[in-house]
C-alpha cells in the first residue's frame, strides 16, 4: 500500500516537527490492524542514522541539566533494572 493510500485509510494520529536535527515534518498515522502509529513518511534506510546525529539527543547523554534529562535519566535508570 501507498503513503497516500494508507493516510485515507487511517487516521492521523499527530503531525511532528523534528526540531533536533532535520527540521522536517512527519506524521504518525495509526493503523488499526496492527494497533500502532507508522512514521510517514517513511525515512530512507541510508538516511536512517542522520536523524539521531546531534549530542542534544536526549539518549546519547547522561546529562541530568534539565528538568526532561532527570526524568529521562530516572525512566532509563528504572527501565535498565
Amino acid at each position: 500500500m501507498n503513503i497516500s493510500t494508507q493516510e485515507n485509510l487511517n487516521t492521523i494520529y499527530i503531525t511532528c516537527k523534528d526540531h533536533t536535527v532535520s527540521g522536517e515534518e512527519f506524521k504518525l498515522i495509526f493503523d488499526p490492524e496492527m494497533d500502532l502509529l507508522i512514521t510517514t513518511p517513511k525515512p530512507d534506510l541510508d538516511n536512517l542514522p542522520s536523524y539521531y546525529k546531534s549530542e542534544d539527543y536526549i539518549s546519547h547523554t547522561d546529562s541530568k541539566n534539565s528538568f526532561t534529562d532527570k526524568i529521562y535519566q530516572s525512566v532509563k535508570k528504572k527501565d535498565a533494572r
